[in-house]
């Protein structure tokens, strides 16, 4: 129980009057908290006797501040980064969400956090800075997840967007799915060596196109691609790992996204173009062209592509290390620096959108793509799931369930069973004993 009592006392000549309010804690602790009204005593007291009752108080010396209690989270976030528990890409996610609700609300104490004001910072967040569904999604459950840490940390006794959870955004299609019209585009245009365009770029595009619509790779499954992942004896490749700018090579995105991947002839095409672009490019730098620019290298290597100079075997299997799509610098090339050419592909099909001049689709749409033309083509719900690599048919129902035709056949299967009972003849009597 809290009790109140009236303190006085007298300074410079002056009597001062405070109410005191004290009580145990869930802790045995001994806790007071002083205010200059009674009026404002009572009403903690009864706030403090509620919350014990519910199990749910934290005194305001045993909490921290929002922000503070985010600093700590983050510091959490990065070490569990270097124990590879969570990606380098999921930790710069954590912190650039985590920073605005620091910038926001960092002065709050935990333990007084509310759902109100979380609701209050996500409305700002809307109109202020004009955020998207998706990224306030994004806040609103990291916030959940911060939460869940200082309850552990125990600054706060519970996770108040778990007891009143707010209306959470409708979550908006990330990425639309190409049309068949759309794919025909990106085709053509990725396979047509265009004046003035940069041969790299071109073979580039050849890739991303051929693994992305016939594969069904994520972009960074894509640029993770080595020449050893190609089994050219089973014609598969063996997706293992996946790319990015801030982690770089890595697993892939789950377990079920280590699979094979049946090599079809476009997917051959752009790998034998690959080797080819490379093999040139060695040769153009070859001993025989010491002291050659880079420029030189490649108008050269340009040349050679344009008069269908072929190289020898031994100069393509020289040829096939390491990673197959490289930079200009011979460098493993990321997702995210290959954004100039997938727009230079877009524009070449005709897929920009007029008010903003950006690509109608991401790379990743091809691997939607990819799924749709499975989908048409008739292949199972479950082959789908393995040749993609969701980690279980929940997921690959949830993205692409809708693309499905109507499965009739749990009432083809019970009409069946019914025809093989007549329901309209006569029953058979039960025999009385």
């Amino acid at each position: 129980m809290a009790t109140v009592r009236k303190r006085e006392w007298t300074h410079k000549g002056e009597v001062k009057t405070a109410w005191v309010v004290t009580y145990t804690d869930q802790e045995g602790k001994r806790r007071l908290k002083t205010f200059d009204k009674k009026k404002d005593a009572e009403a903690f007291r009864v706030q403090v006797e509620g919350e014990m009752a519910r199990g749910i108080h934290v005194a305001d010396n045993s909490s921290v501040k929002v922000g503070e209690a985010i600093d700590e989270y983050l510091r959490d976030a990065e070490r569990r980064w270097k124990r590879n528990d969570i990606t380098g890409m999921t930790l710069r996610g954590k912190t650039t969400k985590m920073q605005l609700v620091k910038a926001t609300i960092g002065a709050h104490l935990v333990s007084k956090l509310s759902s109100s004001v979380i609701e209050t910072m996500m409305d700002r967040f809307r109109e202020e800075r004009a955020f998207k569904p998706n990224t306030l999604r994004g806040i609103q459950f990291e916030c959940v997840t911060f939460l869940d840490f200082c309850i552990r940390k125990k600054w706060a006794k519970r996770n108040v967007l778990k007891d009143e959870p707010l209306s959470t955004p409708k979550k908006e299609r990330r990425t639309k799915i190409p049309s068949m019209e759309d794919i025909a585009k990106l085709l053509e245009a990725a396979a047509i060596y265009r004046d003035g365009e940069n041969l790299h770029s071109h073979v580039v595009q050849q890739v991303m196109v051929a693994l992305g619509v016939f594969g069904g790779l994520r972009p960074g499954e894509v640029f993770a691609l080595q020449w050893e992942d190609v089994d050219e004896v089973a014609n598969v490749l063996r997706i293992r790992h996946s790319f990015n700018r801030v982690d770089g090579l890595k697993d892939t995105k789950t377990a079920a996204g280590k699979r094979l991947v049946p090599i079809t002839a476009p997917i051959r095409q752009a790998l034998d173009a690959a080797a080819r672009f490379r093999a040139l490019a060695r040769m153009s730098a070859g001993p025989g062209h010491r002291g050659m620019t880079i420029s030189a290298i490649n108008l050269r290597t340009r040349t050679d592509w344009r008069k269908g100079v072929q190289p020898s075997s031994e100069q393509i299997a020289a040829a096939k290390r390491g990673h197959i799509v490289l930079s200009n610098q011979g460098k493993p090339l990321t997702p995210q620096a290959a954004f100039c050419t997938w727009h230079s592909l877009m524009k070449a099909a005709g897929l920009v959108e007029e008010k903003t001049g950006l690509g109608r689709f991401s790379p990743h749409a091809l691997r939607h793509a990819a799924a749709s033309l499975m989908i048409k083509s008739g292949m199972p719900a479950l082959n789908l799931k393995t040749v993609i690599g969701h980690s279980s048919i929940n997921i690959t129902y949830d993205i692409y369930g809708h693309l499905f035709p109507e499965d009739d056949r749990t009432k083809t299967v019970l009409e069946e069973i019914a025809t093989q009972f007549d329901a309209t003849s006569t029953r058979q009597q039960p025999v009385l004993h």
